[in-house]
């Protein structure tokens, strides 16, 4: 973070952080306004989600995962079903300085908190590897059973997909499974920065434990530790550990649910009455501060990370905004570079002067094609929003700069763009043009056809001789236009008898073809074929009829006619319905479409038949069995006021 080139969007992560040695920022380098940087906690802005497919994983890599946290835990962890004398913790701990660390509030069993929160973390991780998100117990509690499951399989989805960055703390529930992430404490720590540390959940007196397994996925440290049973103590009272613990709200009103930063310090227990669905950012040090000193040179920044080389930009697809003219390039002093992706810009720095310059759509080469390349089409204000929210460097770690026009400006043009990417990939969808139209599928490459024999050259015609009186000009025309004249005639020959030679090849082999098939005695319409034709399988559903029908009409055309109505009858394709016109390049015709309907009538028919006949089969084997009663005497009444048929006949 100490780079003061701007990251990674749309989350803008950039602020010139400075690390400080030995406790903070004193008064006189503050300028009075905080004796020393402290934890706070900034809440974040959850969009509604639409749908859950972001957060999505299969089940090979559940399984993996499952094997990677068993793996994580270590062998000292006994077993839930039998557990030992002396209890077993499971720790984990984060450092500030690497990672950027998220609690979210119980969910309680509320789906809809629980989708939008989810769908979150989800492009968050993606946007930002080095997100955590830590979840808050109780999940399910409050909820019906059905949201929960549904809860529960969500969170291990998500944790399967990102492994790490998906944590459970709190007490375990008796309905909550074992293949969660569950820890039963975490901490946050900021090392050499502070010695203060943030603690959620349950952390043991480190002085009492007698045995400990760490290892680590990828940021996230997880502890394994024993501590003897006689000697339970939390570790609350330590002077360096601020415990954050959540209840449920009670009222509509609260604090908590407020935009508003908190600052975390002081030795008592910081209770939030959040609702669900509430997230905030665990992060140290005020980075307005630090931004501003190492500006104006209060304190030394740190030396810049040497910037990997970046590719070049790709192909504009987007015509770029048409101004008045390009703005001159100002000194490297005046420019912000901005890396989006693999392509690094470089943009100026905000002013009275550039923001009219924006407006009036007058851009730097640089701006120009950062605005080609990202497509983007807008109004020329929302083109000066967007680049003055690009280049400014508190866009979320300041509530009162991330809720500026251009802040929320640039956050929402690359979040929408960031979701509508994540979605077409989850779902395999191509890329859609700028126009709306979306590119034509790859077509595969047709087979080379066979090699036409070589045109003879062409015989010059012979040139009429020149009028009397013409000159050398008509002459060298005229001798042109009868070269020309000859030799297209002599390449239409030779196309039209290349083109007779491959069709009569074809026809040949169809004809060879289906008499060996003939002479061998085979039936096409045998199921033993169906397996031997894995390399004419239709494999995709084509939702379009025109598509299905040039396909299945260039099989009819090749002579694999039977092949063809197998296919159709095993994948239960229906080419079209019989009552169309058809025209006269090849299309499907009335009679293939009736044959392939009472093959596939047939073969349903068939299949019935044999289902039907082992239900039968199944019946006669087992016999007929009448239904148990249960056992003991029962009391049938007769009526109001009337004793049992079995009082009475006492």
């Amino acid at each position: 973070m100490s780079n003061p080139s701007v990251s990674l969007l749309p989350d803008n992560p950039s602020a010139h952080f400075t690390p400080v040695q030995g406790g903070g920022l004193g008064v006189e380098m503050s300028g009075g306004k905080r004796p020393d940087p402290q934890w706070k906690s900034t809440p974040v802005l959850i969009p509604v989600a639409q749908n859950s497919e972001n957060f999505r994983s299969t089940p090979t890599n559940v399984k993996r995962f499952h094997t990677l946290w068993r793996k994580t835990l270590g062998p000292s962890v006994p077993s839930r079903h039998k557990p030992r004398a002396d209890p077993v913790f499971v720790i984990g701990s984060l450092n500030e300085r690497e990672v950027k660390g998220f609690v979210a509030a119980p969910l309680r069993g509320n789906r809809n908190a629980a989708q939008d929160v989810l769908g979150w973390a989800a492009v968050q991780i993606q946007m930002q590897p080095e997100t955590y998100v830590v979840f808050a117990e109780p999940l399910t509690a409050g909820g019906s059973k059905a949201d929960g499951e549904w809860i529960h399989r969500q969170i291990e989805s998500l944790a399967a997909k990102y492994p790490g960055h998906i944590i459970v703390v709190g007490e375990r529930e008796l309905s909550t499974p074992y293949t969660l992430p569950i820890v039963d404490g975490i901490f946050f720590y900021s090392v050499p920065d502070s010695e203060k540390q943030i603690a959620f959940g349950y952390l043991p007196d480190p002085r009492l434990v007698y045995e400990r397994h760490t290892q680590a996925i990828e940021s996230l440290d997880i502890d394994t530790i024993r501590t003897p049973a006689a000697g339970l103590k939390r570790a609350d009272d330590s002077e360096d550990i601020i415990t954050v613990s959540f209840r449920k709200p009670s009222t509509a009103y609260s604090t908590d649910k407020e935009m508003k930063s908190q600052t975390l310090k002081g030795r008592h227990d910081h209770v939030w009455s959040a609702p669900p669905g509430w997230v905030s950012q665990i992060s140290f040090g005020d980075r307005a501060v630090s931004a501003r000193l190492a500006q104006e040179g209060g304190v030394p920044p740190a030396a810049a990370a040497p910037v990997a080389p970046v590719k070049p930009a790709a192909a504009p697809v987007a015509a770029a905004p048409q101004g008045s003219g390009l703005a001159p390039t100002p000194a490297d002093s005046e420019l912000h570079t901005v890396t989006l992706g693999d392509t690094a810009y470089k943009v100026r720095k905000v002013t009275d002067a550039v923001k009219a310059d924006w407006i009036a759509q007058k851009f730097t080469e640089d701006e120009k094609r950062l605005l080609e390349d990202q497509q983007l089409r807008y109004d020329t204000k929302i083109y000066a929003l967007f680049l003055e929210g690009m280049v400014e460097e508190q866009c979320n770690t300041e509530s009162s700069t991330y809720n500026t026009p251009a802040c929320g400006v640039f956050r929402y043009i690359m979040a929408d763009r960031m979701y509508q990417k994540l979605k077409q990939r989850n779902r395999g969808v191509a890329n859609v043009k700028v126009d709306g139209a979306s590119p034509a599928p790859a077509a595969a490459a047709p087979a080379a056809p066979p090699a036409a024999p070589v045109a003879p050259a062409p015989v010059p015609a012979p040139v009429p001789a020149p009028a009397p009186g013409a000159t050398a000009d008509a002459a060298a025309d005229a001798a042109a236009k009868a070269a020309a004249d000859a030799a297209a005639k002599a390449a239409a020959d030779a196309a039209a008898k290349a083109a007779a030679d491959a069709a009569a090849k074809a026809a040949a082999d169809a004809a060879a073809k289906a008499a060996a098939s003939k002479a061998a005695g085979t039936d096409n319409n045998d199921d033993e074929d169906e397996d031997n034709d894995d390399n004419n399988d239709i494999e995709e559903r084509y939702e379009d009829d025109n598509q299905l029908n040039t396909l299945i009409t260039q099989w009819w055309n090749e002579g694999n006619k039977q092949t063809l109505i197998k296919k159709c009858v095993k994948y239960g394709i229906t080419p079209c319905t019989g009552t169309e016109k058809k025209d006269q390049k090849g299309k499907i015709t009335k009679a293939l479409t009736k044959a392939i309907k009472k093959l596939v009538a047939e073969k349903t028919l068939e299949r019935a038949q044999q289902e039907e006949a082992i239900r039968t089969a199944a019946k006669q084997k087992k016999g007929f069995s009448p239904r148990r009663t249960r056992g003991g005497t029962r009391k049938i009444h007769l009526g109001k006021g009337k004793k049992t048929r079995k009082n009475r006949t006492q």
